[in-house]
């Protein structure tokens, strides 16, 4: 008894719409406008030719399209499945354009799954008194999102825009109406071994398989491809803001980058790429000598083996053990490694941009962008949140010290754990407490605290390697809903990365990482809507954790009716509610903690 999982009609999610991939022909979407909703409207109508049926699975709308569009075949005589590849993305751009230009503004991207569960992307509404910018309006949106994918172990894809599409592509010289290529050329012309030029995409591939390799020379050629290609679309104005899995091969297959509406040129910046490849080796790309140092002081006595000189622009810092090959437990210790460099090294005006992972090799994780952090955003001095503060498209990051000096992680372990880590101030993980309750019918089994953290471990398998069924799609609306609520709070999703999990298999040999990405968010009180503004503010109050009455109450504005098991409740009649006042039980949250947990 206690098996089943109560059927949940309506998400509870009200200002987030998250949009996920699921192997091998379904789209899944959340949103609690439903049908009414702009996602909705817009997959129905302009993927009528693919959408093939429309079902309701308790609150997740499912899209199943035809073609099997969301995995590789095995054998493949002729190209369809690298058209329907480039249909399925250029579909998430338009999409993507689309819902921003209507005010709803994507947030990041989690790989959210282990076996057909893929990539989710997740979207804020807009406040009500949220503008388009006046470039913006000057712009097509099929023009505010392009991507670039990886396909296979050396062809770089490049999906066309509709404006690109229309127009008759020359197969002999395609660089005009694509002046990437010449870029790509230039830079790269000894390592590419054939162009492929249609009507709908343009494909490059390299001799060699640099992006699955085991060869020095190619793994480097593969991130300077990159790094340079994120630094020659920043000059054109798009930056990077999201990641996807389409076929399922790596984490990462898909990347997407955002134009940028601004009346000004954007001030020039500096990127370079962190690397976390053969199970122990953390690898810079083109970083400063300064960043090195940096980096270099976060790790203590004996857990640096050697750093090697720089080679074709690549540092290699050897770890003891394997840091980031690990078994769930010792993988916290990695997690907190790398918050504590993100940390130091955002304090010294290199931050986050996104993350990325280039490698199909199952050895190599994430790779990190960084990108220098604007003078602007270190001078300006922390500030009251004003009434009159509006929310735009344009300012993507807080220029308060504040969210360049407060870091936290959020992530998910083997089929039941969550754990929050640097919880900085640290009532947070009293936030998180409360969310998972409010959310989680089965509720908490028991509490652990970690060195450097907190550890939650949940009843029931919402982490399950056969992501399918309600059980899974609760555990993905409770993730999707924690980073909605922290968001309302100043707590921006900044990045999701695999930082170390094992690869594991099923019964059936299909691949999956033990544990789930870590999520990263940093403190931008500026982006947060007006009306939880004075919440954010008081959270960092003399850094210090706030009592409980306070959480509960702001909590309890923002969230959903608490259902918590209640002492009697066994004895109601179905059907009947049972209310809980928080008010009063400041000390409950104290209690628990004091508990001894084995």
């Amino acid at each position: 008894m206690g098996a089943g999982y109560s059927a949940v009609s309506e998400p509870a999610l009200r200002r987030f719409v998250c949009v996920t991939l699921e192997s091998p022909e379904q789209l899944q979407l959340m949103d609690s406008e439903n049908e009414n909703g702009i996602a909705y409207k817009f997959i129905k109508k302009e993927w009528s030719s693919r959408v093939e049926r429309i079902s309701k699975r308790g609150f997740v709308w499912v899209f199943r399209l035809n073609g099997r569009p969301f995995v590789a075949p095995l054998i493949t005589l002729t190209k369809s499945h690298v058209v329907a590849s480039v249909e399925v993305r250029d579909f998430m751009c338009r999409f993507i354009g689309r819902l921003e230009h209507l005010g709803l503004c994507l947030e990041g991207s989690v790989y959210s799954g282990k076996l057909f569960t893929r990539t989710t992307l997740m979207f804020s509404r807009p406040t009500e008194d949220f503008k388009i910018p006046f470039e913006a309006q000057l712009s097509r949106y099929d023009e505010h999102v392009i991507c670039i994918a990886i396909r296979g172990r050396n062809v770089l894809q490049f999906p066309l825009p509709a404006q690109l599409a229309s127009q008759q592509m020359d197969e002999e010289e395609p660089a005009p109406r694509l002046p990437v290529l010449f870029w790509i050329r230039n830079e790269f012309r000894s390592q590419i071994d054939n162009e492929t030029v249609t009507a709908q995409y343009v494909e490059v591939a390299f001799k060699g398989t640099p992006f699955s390799t085991s060869k020095f020379e190619e793994m480097i050629t593969a991130k300077r491809l990159f790094l340079g290609l994120i630094r020659y679309y920043y000059a054109m104005d798009y930056q990077l803001c999201a990641s996807m899995s389409l076929k399922g091969n790596a984490k990462n297959d898909t990347f997407f980058f955002r134009k940028v509406y601004s009346p000004q040129k954007p001030l020039p910046k500096n990127f370079f790429l962190m690397s976390m490849e053969n199970k122990n080796c953390l690898r810079l790309y083109e970083c400063p000598v300064e960043a090195v140092r940096h980096i270099e002081s976060c790790f203590g006595s004996g857990h640096v083996k050697q750093v090697k000189p720089s080679y074709m622009g690549c540092l290699e810092i050897i770890l003891a053990n394997n840091p980031f090959y690990t078994h769930s437990n010792q993988l916290v210790e990695s997690q907190l490694q790398l918050l504590e460099i993100f940390n130091k090294l955002w304090e010294n005006g290199w931050k986050c941009s996104g993350s990325i992972q280039i490698s199909q090799a199952v050895n190599d994780k994430a790779t990190v962008v960084f990108e220098t952090a604007e003078k602007e955003e270190e001078e300006v001095k922390p500030q009251k949140p004003v009434a009159n503060q509006k929310r735009s498209l344009t300012k993507l990051h807080s220029a308060s010290p504040q969210a360049c000096h407060h870091l936290f992680g959020l992530a998910t372990a083997r089929l039941d754990l969550i754990r929050i880590l640097n919880p900085q101030p640290p009532n947070l993980k009293t936030l998180l407490r409360e969310m998972i309750i409010n959310q989680w019918d089965k509720g908490i089994q028991e509490e652990v605290p970690l060195q450097g953290g907190h550890c939650f471990k949940l009843r029931g398998r919402p982490w399950a390697s056969r992501d399918l069924g309600p059980e899974a799609n609760a555990g993905l609306h409770l993730l999707v809903f924690i980073c909605e609520q922290f968001e309302r709070l100043g707590w921006k999703l900044l990045c999701s990365l695999d930082c170390g999990s094992k690869i594991n298999d099923d019964d059936e040999f299909h691949l999956y990482c033990e544990d789930g990405e870590l999520l990263l968010f940093h403190y931008a009180p500026s982006s947060v809507p007006t009306a939880y503004s004075s919440l954010s503010d008081e959270l960092f109050k003399n850094n210090t954790a706030i009592n409980h009455k306070f959480t509960a109450l702001a909590l309890a504005s923002a969230l959903p009716p608490v259902r918590i098991p209640v002492k009697g409740a066994e004895n109601c009649e179905d059907g009947a509610k049972v209310e809980v006042s928080l008010e009063g039980e400041e000390n409950e949250p104290a209690k628990e903690e004091n508990k001894s947990l084995s």
